[in-house]
């Protein structure tokens, strides 16, 4: 009664075009034995997971697409996710060869025909210090920048691709106090019921 996702990533040093086709062969291959979705690669916005200076919307559209034809060639029913960029905002709003935010590299993406060679928009949402029911308020400064927030998160991946894509996260964390004693005050939403 399981469901399978199979998140499968490229060493960062073998992100170029030239190794794309046999990374569809091989995620063609585990449609084929029954994989229910399959996330093409892992936050490919970043040098530790793409290689650095090749940094590219275009060129992961591109891994997209192929992985997306042998997929659906092998097993029309597998999920295909597109790889989750790094929720971040670290590069400015920029974006370039050595890296960049999330929501500029979604747009890079969608501007290059992603939207017709995914099933689901991968997501990440790794800071979850406050409810995920807020969207405003984050105890670390000033900054309100919207993957703070999962429902940031959500309703941006959503808005760039038109609301024509559904959103899948495959990483979310969120803070407990479990193994850690009792956590400060502004953390107890964790024990409220929805």
């Amino acid at each position: 009664g399981f469901k399978v996702l199979l998140g499968v990533v490229i060493e960062p040093g073998d992100t170029s075009p030239a190794n794309f086709g046999s990374y569809a062969q091989f995620v063609g291959q585990l449609s084929a034995s029954g994989a229910d979705a399959i996330e093409v690669h892992n936050e490919p916005n970043l040098p530790r997971e793409w290689r650095n200076g090749e940094i590219s919307p275009a060129s992961y559209t591109d891994l997209l697409r192929q992985a997306y034809q042998a997929i659906k060639a092998n097993n029309p029913q597998t999920l295909v996710i597109s790889a989750a960029p790094a929720p971040t905002g670290f590069f400015s709003g920029g974006c370039n060869g050595n890296g960049c935010d999330d929501l500029p590299f979604l747009q890079g993406m969608v501007a290059n025909g992603a939207g017709a060679v995914l099933d689901c928009i991968g997501a990440h949402y790794n800071e979850g210090l406050v409810s995920p029911w807020q969207r405003s308020g984050d105890p670390r400064g000033s900054s309100e920048h919207y993957t703070r927030y999962y429902q940031g998160i959500l309703d941006t991946y959503r808005a760039v691709f038109g609301g024509q894509k559904p959103v899948c996260f495959t990483e979310v964390g969120f803070l407990t106090g479990e193994g850690y004693g009792e956590l400060p005050s502004g953390y107890t939403w964790r024990g409220l019921p929805n």
